[in-house]
């Protein structure tokens, strides 16, 4: 039977010889010096040496604890290679993820290679899904969708909250002169029209009915309606960057609001922490904190 070393012990004092300094081992394992100090000197009853010569300017390893702790790192970085071994076995295979297919044409596969840079072994299966959508009764790993909402029993990130504002084809915006002549256009809609309520509201434009005009369960219907002149839709920069860049739509009024609602990267509880799910996560939120300020970007 293998007789083994308190092992709390011996990682604490791995990391006390390795900086030599009991305080600087105890801000690397957020622990207090004393808890430290406390492990090490378990960890020398056990063993019946003394590792640490301690005196007012600090401690340094005896000859036995430098003999020892020399035999420890090594077995420390076998185990820690064994763990990333482990671990990156763990980020290969397919993972589910849903959203709108919006979402995921405007958003996900812009950046696409960049997660596949990133994880070269996992392979993303995409799916466009309809919102509101049952997270615990669905088959999906990760799901990207709109809250707030009741989050019980999973875990979500919050990732997007960005000002919405209208957006039409240059040829409506040279009839889009004054906010009052928005009258005269239908208004498109990607909800029942409760953004534009509120959007006219802080614009101050009465005697339009928010909620008439061509309603779309995709916004890319909505964004290519707008292009094709149809009207004045609503939306944000990161879901139609595309069309911005290319001069097929513009913004006609400086009016922005922020919604109501964020976008989250949601999991089951149950698979949050997987190692894969947890990578996805991780990748979605540093994409989305890079994401440049949209009045930065497209100032009018």
């Amino acid at each position: 039977m293998r007789q083994l070393p308190p092992l709390l012990s011996a990682r604490a004092f791995e990391v006390a010889a390795r900086l030599g300094s009991f305080h600087k081992a105890a801000d690397e394992l957020h622990v207090t010096p004393s808890a430290i100090s406390h492990q090490i000197r378990s960890l020398e009853n056990f063993l019946g040496v003394e590792l640490f010569q301690r005196n007012h300017r600090g401690v340094t390893l005896t000859v036995s604890g430098d003999a020892y702790v020399a035999e420890l790192r090594d077995a420390f970085d076998v185990i820690a290679a064994a763990t990333a071994d482990l671990r990156q076995g763990k980020l290969r295979g397919n993972l589910s993820v849903g959203a709108t297919s919006a979402f995921i044409s405007r958003w996900i596969l812009p950046r696409l290679n960049r997660f596949n840079n990133a994880y070269p072994q996992i392979e993303l299966d995409l799916k466009a899904i309809e919102v509101p959508i049952n997270l615990a009764k669905s088959v999906l790993d990760v799901v990207i969708c709109m809250g707030p909402r009741d989050w019980t029993g999973q875990r979500a990130d919050r990732i997007l909250k960005s000002p919405i504002f209208p957006v039409c084809s240059p040829k409506v915006a040279e009839q889009l002169q004054e906010l009052s002549s928005l009258r005269n256009w239908p208004l498109l809609h990607y909800d029942n029209g409760e953004e534009w309520a509120r959007w006219l509201k802080a614009a101050h434009i009465e005697n339009v009915d928010s909620k008439i005009g061509p309603r779309f369960n995709d916004c890319n219907l909505m964004l290519q309606a707008a292009v094709e002149a149809y009207g004045v839709g609503l939306t944000f920069t990161a879901l139609a960057d595309r069309e911005l860049q290319a001069g097929l739509l513009v913004k006609p009024f400086k009016q922005m609001i922020l919604p109501e609602a964020w976008y989250y990267v949601a999991s089951p509880q149950t698979l949050a922490e997987r190692p894969k799910v947890a990578a996805f996560r991780s990748w979605v939120l540093s994409e989305a904190n890079a994401e440049v300020s949209d009045i930065a970007r497209y100032r009018v």
